[in-house]
């Protein structure tokens, strides 16, 4: 249990952020513009708000975190199925929106951008293709591997080199970083987001609010 002033509340949550953990995250709160700027802050994968903590629905709630808490798509969402296909349909944008889910419930998934991906090519005209996936995924490419956070790589190059690099960024310490080569899946750049709210208590999760 932490206690913090108000005035800190964002910089909390980027203190949480900065643990490289982005599992789940709750808010329990009456007040609309403090849940908003507490779930766009937070970069866990399934957001609550004025409810539990656990418990998510397959078809409802995709399932999955980020950085130490995951490196790909979330169970039984959009991208789960591509996954585990060895051939899959040329990449594309996952939809976004509203998931149907149970009465007294607002379920919704969204996408953000990564952040920092790595782009290591052979040859400049297939350097600017990856960059051109980065920036159309709403990413910022870096050519730098001692980059401090790297989100995930894009590679292109002899297979022998592309097993050294690998390995390369097998070792780095933090989260696993993803090797990706072409054709390059511009929906694994994003991270996917999954955000319930309890509607049935649009002011406040009372009898958790009393807790302590």
């Amino acid at each position: 249990m932490l206690r913090y002033a108000r005035e800190h509340f964002e910089e909390v949550i980027r203190q949480v952020n900065a643990t490289g953990y982005g599992l789940t995250f709750g808010v329990h709160s009456r007040i609309d513009e403090t849940i908003e700027t507490a779930t766009a802050a937070s970069a866990a994968g399934n957001q609550y708000v004025n409810r539990n903590l656990i418990g998510a629905v397959v078809g409802v709630q995709p399932f999955g975190g980020h950085g130490l808490s995951g490196t790909g798509p979330k169970a039984g969402g959009p991208l789960y199925l591509l996954r585990l296909l060895s051939q899959r349909p040329s990449p594309t944008m996952v939809e976004e929106g509203e998931v149907a889910g149970p009465v007294g419930e607002h379920n919704g998934y969204v996408s953000r951008p990564k952040g920092a991906i790595l782009c290591v090519a052979s040859d400049q005209r297939q350097l600017q293709v990856q960059f051109d996936a980065v920036r159309g995924s709403g990413n910022r490419a870096v050519t730098d591997e001692a980059e401090g956070h790297i989100a995930a790589a894009l590679f292109s190059g002899p297979a022998e080199d592309l097993v050294e690099f690998c390995q390369r960024m097998a070792r780095r310490d933090g989260p696993i970083v993803q090797v990706f080569v072409a054709p390059y899946p511009v929906d694994f750049l994003r991270s996917e987001v999954s955000l319930s709210v309890n509607t049935a208590s649009a002011g406040g999760n009372a009898s958790l609010m009393a807790i302590g």
